[in-house]
């Protein structure tokens, strides 16, 4: 199977998180519930990217590290899923989910071409509710993840929703000078927190220096949300939508800067759906 390349560190840390908690999440209901796991953004079922050496190496392609991805975890689990979902768009990664699919051939897959967003909702409403409970994992290619969708996923279903927010393609999108804000980069962002409102939040009038004469003299508004400022504001707006979220996992990529942002967030305001993914995720 061929891996796709991409990624880093922070790819092992998100796999392990979700891995710890697929686990012992079907241990816990795989005898009372048909547990159904979506995958909405699957990839080929494995990843590879490039390891920094500790020291020079012959073979260039050592450095290379190959890992399962979330897709191979997930039909890996015992008791296994009832069923599970890959959505995905490009045929590459298509074919290569359909010769993972044959290793597994007593699981019931289902491989789904197209738009994540316009998939997930007909996939979710072929599903009985009352007798399921499932795993969403939402690892977007860049801001793919449509607010709309998450609406439909905490209003319409039983889901335990792993949610990768894209925070630094949020923060490029958010420039510092607001006139430098374009349509693009606002309906980008818009579309993903699903409110125009964070451009209240996120921005703040800059006064210029005589500002105590002319107070009303505004110079144009500056950014003053830095990444952690749109972390907060992205968990109020979760949290408004779930029953219940956890406090983000921060992913640092190169140099330590803030990549990603990893939520737990229940779609099942169920007070022993809520504790057991609280004692599973091991969040306070």
């Amino acid at each position: 199977m061929t891996s796709q390349k991409f990624g880093g560190p922070w790819s092992l840390e998100k796999l392990k998180v979700v891995e710890e908690y697929l686990r012992p999440f079907c241990r816990a209901l795989g005898s009372r519930f048909d547990l159904v796991y979506i995958d909405a953004f699957a990839g080929s079922g494995s990843f590879a990217f490039r390891e920094a050496a500790a020291a020079p190496l012959l073979d260039e392609e050592e450095q290379i590290r190959s890992i399962d991805g979330s897709a191979r975890v997930a039909l890996s689990c015992s008791p296994r899923f009832s069923r599970l979902y890959f959505l995905e768009q490009k045929r590459k990664n298509i074919e290569a989910l359909k010769q993972l699919a044959k290793e597994f051939p007593h699981h019931k897959i289902d491989i789904l071409k197209g738009d994540a967003n316009e998939l997930l909702e007909d996939v979710c409403q072929k599903i009985n509710w009352q007798s399921s409970r499932g795993v969403l994992f939402l690892d977007p290619f860049g801001n793919s993840v449509d607010w709309k969708t998450l609406d439909f996923v905490a209003r319409k279903t039983k889901l335990d929703v792993w949610y990768l927010f894209p925070l630094s393609g949020v923060y490029r999108n958010v420039p510092g000078n607001f006139e430098k804000l374009t349509e693009d980069k606002r309906a980008s962002v818009t579309r993903i927190l699903g409110t125009p409102e964070w451009e209240d939040y996120f921005y703040r009038p800059a006064l210029d220096e005589h500002k105590d004469l002319f107070p009303e003299h505004e110079t144009g508004a500056r950014r003053t949300a830095n990444a952690a400022g749109i972390l907060t504001y992205v968990s109020q707006r979760l949290s408004g939508l779930f029953p219940y979220v956890t406090e983000p996992r921060i992913l640092l990529g190169p140099n330590n800067a803030p990549l990603y942002a990893l939520y737990l967030a229940l779609t099942n305001n169920s007070e022993k759906a809520i504790a057991l993914a609280k004692r599973i995720a091991r969040a306070d």
